[in-house]
């Protein structure tokens, strides 16, 4: 699982209308239509585990299956991965993610390239 933030930075000429904005974007109503609108995970946990605002034209059928595996999850850091490797497994899940290429096809050129890159010699 992959999470996005919100940030304000700290020299922000407008910080009050930043804070609306963050303070919108995290309200019930908003993370609602997130929901209803992509496939992602709000991060209002009463939300994301809402299964009334499930769809089936915008989430996999077993779009709630991150209930079950949240507690298995673990941080980048504890798998070892390195940031270059987040971020080459990250642009490349783009095309599943978009449905561009089913999970199975994902999976397999992913690990290919990834086996070609391990072998690679480090510099």
């Amino acid at each position: 699982m992959l999470g996005n933030g919100l940030a304000i930075n700290v020299n922000s000429p407008n910080r009050a209308a930043a804070e609306a904005l963050v303070d919108f974007l995290t309200s019930r109503e908003a993370q609602c239509e997130i929901k209803r609108q992509s496939c992602t995970i709000p991060a209002r946990k009463e939300v994301a585990e809402d299964r009334t605002l499930w769809r089936s034209d915008v989430h996999p059928e077993h779009y709630h299956v991150f209930v079950d595996v949240l507690p298995y999850a673990r941080s980048i850091r504890d798998l070892g991965v390195t940031e270059e490797q987040f971020s080459f497994l990250e642009n490349e899940l783009h095309l599943m993610w978009a449905r561009v290429e089913s999970p199975d096809v994902a999976c397999r050129r992913i690990a290919e390239e990834w086996r070609r890159r391990s072998a690679l010699p480090t510099t």
